[in-house]
């Protein structure tokens, strides 16, 4: 085995994912160039959520849905959420999910670092997933016109 790969803190319980954060074909590190993800097949948005399809029924959950995002850390603070992600199918392992930088950035806990190079831990964070609830007292209305594959819109 590679030195390092058993590295990262176990997760602490059959809900809590593993996040990694990724970046999408219009961005260049955190300059976004436009809201298309062509190698995603995600377009007009970036305020979504991808998950496999086991873990969505595990958890009673289908794409499209709307969920928020909270941080599954003991030494993380409670208010450590993204609210409003529209779930999205795709491949990925078990115990897995996968967001746009810097979208999900208030979820990365400072202290969560690489013992050796001090690098937050963007790409192993753990966290835990809920049904998006009223923002404010409104409620949460995404369309999913255009996710999944549906291509850029035409004009």
């Amino acid at each position: 085995m590679f030195p390092g790969l058993e590295e990262d803190l176990a997760n602490g319980g059959v809900d809590v994912l593993t996040l990694t954060t990724l970046r999408s074909h219009d961005q260049y590190n955190t300059t976004i160039y436009g809201l298309d993800d062509r190698y995603r097949g995600v377009f007009g948005r970036r305020y979504v959520l991808f998950i496999n399809q086991a873990e969505l029924d595990r958890r009673g959950l289908q794409e499209g849905d709307v969920v928020d995002v909270a941080t599954a850390m003991a030494h993380a603070h409670a208010d450590r959420v993204v609210r409003g992600l529209m779930l999205v199918c795709y491949n990925l392992p078990d115990g897995c999910c996968a967001s746009y930088y810097p979208e999900t950035q208030p979820l990365i806990v400072l202290e969560h670092v690489d013992p050796d190079s001090l690098t937050p831990s963007y790409k192993s964070v753990p966290v835990l997933l809920r049904r998006a609830g009223p923002a404010g007292g409104e409620e949460i209305i995404i369309s999913r016109e255009g996710v999944a594959g549906g291509g850029p819109q035409s004009a």
